[in-house]
């Protein structure tokens, strides 16, 4: 369903820091992750640690387009393994790099917004 207020781009997650846009956004939504697929890739450390990085292009991409607010999507693998409904309240302890990887994806993006 299509929304004249929402434009969709895609672009591959390493070309985020090169992506030209014409305009000025209101809201970056940044929903895209490599190496999520199955249980072993979610130990490839060095493709994660790249995560991060395109999280924070994202980051920089929003305010070259003057968004004023950045939604990224993080994970339940941020929490580890808990027997409670995940809340704010819920301490992190992410046991894989995926989880280490989204977790700090969301720190220094808020880091970085700020």
């Amino acid at each position: 369903m299509e929304n004249k207020n929402i434009k969709i781009v895609e672009c591959s997650l390493d070309e985020l820091s090169k992506l030209s846009l014409e305009g000025t956004y209101d809201v970056f939504y940044h929903f895209a992750w490599a190496s999520t697929a199955g249980n072993a890739a979610r130990d490839v450390i060095e493709a994660h640690v790249d995560n991060i990085k395109y999280t924070l292009d994202a980051v920089d991409l929003a305010k070259r387009l003057g968004c004023s607010r950045f939604i990224g999507s993080g994970s339940q693998a941020e929490y580890g393994r808990v027997n409670v409904k995940l809340n704010a309240e819920v301490p992190t302890n992410p046991e894989s790099a995926y989880g280490m990887a989204k977790l700090c994806a969301g720190q220094m993006s808020r880091l970085k917004c700020e």
